[in-house]
């Protein structure tokens, strides 16, 4: 009877299929993505934002949930991007645009361009990065809902006006970043105001003027961390041109402090730049050697991702025709199987209680 209750209790979690990863509903899952996902954004926990995209991929493809695939994968290549990774941002991108086949869903489709957009202006193909970023634009202006249009497109046109400040098309750099900011204003586009009014208009009272609207902004509302660091650096940029150099050089380290945490090479290599130049001013040799030798350290990396992102095949000149993969459907446990499992573990313990008594009276 003893070895009758071992192999029935054995036998039961040998055969029970039973899982200990949690299961998420495809609702749960629009959750965690329009929620925890932001979150994650906004406070600059990029690589907490990736674990869990990549858990919401898996849950996604589980459940066969299209949509929750191709947002997943969309928003780990906003991760990646963040993060100076375009080879794994393009990547995710193209495995959005073969599982959004037959998805009618003109926000995740224009996401997609707009992120591609980013991603070959940063491997410096800025012509098929406007390319695709015009395409996004197009797609976001049928956005229905009101909220999602205007700030998709106020998305696109913040990377659009950095494209054409790096084709030196100031005009248009004008253009989309003021169409950008009275879409929707935020710290950061206020910031970027100020440096076009410091750098291309030679306008210091304007220039201060936005530096105030975006603190304003930044103390008044919730936005990302990641913003508060151009910030500091565009502030910084206007002390160094009114000669103010010890704010100037306080401003652009607050503001590498806050890349470094993000791991945001390419804003932390650029303020270091910029903070060798103060250095400069302050006829300070050693530290501006410093500064300018680990800008380049940090370029160098960065020069080595775009190298094997300008290998990759390229993506999404049109969305694809191919079907997504077609995964079968897991089917939730029933809740009742640990009731189940409670009364044959139950069962098999009174069996081997009463066998051991049996066994000691005998004795």
């Amino acid at each position: 009877m003893f070895k009758c209750a071992v192999i029935i209790v054995l036998t039961f979690f040998y055969f029970t299929p039973l899982r200990l990863t949690a299961q998420y509903s495809n609702k749960q899952i629009d959750s965690l993505i329009n929620s925890t996902a932001q979150n994650y954004r906004q406070e600059g926990k990029w690589y907490e934002g990736l674990l869990l995209f990549n858990n919401i991929l898996q849950a996604s493809r589980e459940n066969n949930y299209q949509k929750g695939i191709v947002e997943s994968c969309i928003n780990l290549a906003n991760f990646y991007y963040l993060m100076g990774n375009s080879t794994a941002s393009i990547q995710q991108l193209d495995t959005a645009i073969a599982a959004s086949n037959g998805l009618t869903n003109k926000i995740l489709e224009q996401r997609i361009y707009s992120e591609l957009g980013k991603n070959y202006f940063h491997i410096n193909q800025t012509k098929k990065a406007e390319e695709y970023l015009k395409k996004a634009l197009s797609i976001a202006a049928e956005i229905k809902e009101e909220q999602p249009r205007l700030r998709n497109i106020q998305y696109i046109y913040a990377i659009l006006a950095t494209v054409y400040e790096k084709n030196n098309n100031i005009s248009m750099f004008y253009f989309s970043l003021e169409k950008a900011y009275h879409t929707l204003p935020n710290p950061i586009l206020a910031s970027r105001m100020t440096k076009y009014y410091l750098i291309y208009n030679k306008n210091l009272d304007s220039a201060r003027t936005y530096i105030e609207k975006a603190n304003k902004m930044w103390e008044s509302g919730s936005y990302p961390v990641h913003q508060k660091s151009i910030m500091l650096r565009n502030e910084g940029l206007y002390h160094f041109i009114i000669e103010e150099y010890n704010k100037a050089a306080e401003r652009y380290k607050e503001s590498i402090i806050i890349s470094k945490s993000l791991g945001n090479k390419e804003e932390e290599a650029a303020t270091y730049k910029m903070l060798s130049q103060v250095h400069e001013k302050l006829k300070n040799p050693k530290a501006q050697d410093t500064a300018l030798r680990i800008s380049l350290l940090i370029a160098d990396t960065i020069l080595k991702d775009i190298a094997v992102a300008e290998k990759l095949p390229a993506v999404a000149s049109t969305l694809r025709t191919k079907e997504p993969v077609k995964r079968p459907l897991v089917k939730k446990k029933d809740s009742k199987l640990w009731w189940y499992l409670a009364i044959i573990i139950s069962i098999s313990l009174s069996a081997i209680s009463v066998f051991y008594y049996k066994l000691r009276k005998r004795k």
